[in-house]
């Protein structure tokens, strides 16, 4: 049995030296399962920091939440010995797992028609795949690769589902994408074989 637990921030601890202000935070609730925790902490040193709030259903006992922590970024992100988990909302808001390593960015982006989760698995513009990533959660509305030149196939395990060209080195896949595992190849012009007769 499942209840939309209404929630109350009673008590917020913050594990560092700054002390905690309640109106710098908030949970906002994004649908009838899911709540996000934002801050608007601006005066904190750098350093790592961990939050804790305790809610309830206003008539039974406090529950903690687990606060994970998200970064936001304006793009994708890839680095094969630490994947980052994005998520996408359909406002084009786009955060990860874990903070940003500049040299990470893709320049690739995403839009979603709900809240949709994509790790890229293979990110390489020298390869005849130049994209490999996995898509949860509600339908990719497009998918934008950046730095890329030339034609290329947006592929599932199906078969070709789209082709397009780059334009000012982006190639924009508009068709609408649900959970699964997906790549970007590039498309080779077929070669013409010409026959000598001796």
């Amino acid at each position: 049995m499942h209840t939309t637990l209404k929630i109350l921030i009673l008590f917020l601890i913050l594990t560092c030296n700054a002390s905690a202000n309640l109106n710098d935070c908030e949970l906002i609730q994004i649908n009838s399962t899911h709540w996000y925790f934002e801050s608007n902490q601006t005066d904190l040193a750098h350093g790592e920091y961990n939050y804790q709030a305790f809610a309830n259903n206003i008539s039974s006992d406090y529950r903690i939440l687990n606060v994970g922590m998200w970064y936001s970024t304006y793009s994708l992100h890839y680095n094969v010995t630490s994947p980052y988990n994005h998520t996408i909302e359909s406002d084009g808001t786009i955060t990860a797992n874990r903070s940003i390593i500049a040299n990470d960015d893709t320049n690739d982006t995403a839009q979603s028609t709900g809240t949709s989760y994509i790790t890229i698995n293979v990110y390489d513009n020298g390869a005849s795949i130049v994209r490999n990533f996995t898509v949860e959660g509600d339908i990719l509305d497009w998918y934008q690769a950046a730095n890329l030149s030339g034609e290329y196939t947006l592929n599932n395990g199906s078969g070709i589902l789209d082709t397009q060209s780059d334009v000012g080195g982006l190639v924009n896949f508009t068709i609408d994408l649900s959970a699964g595992d997906y790549t970007i190849s590039q498309k080779y012009k077929d070669e013409e074989i010409q026959f000598y007769f001796i």
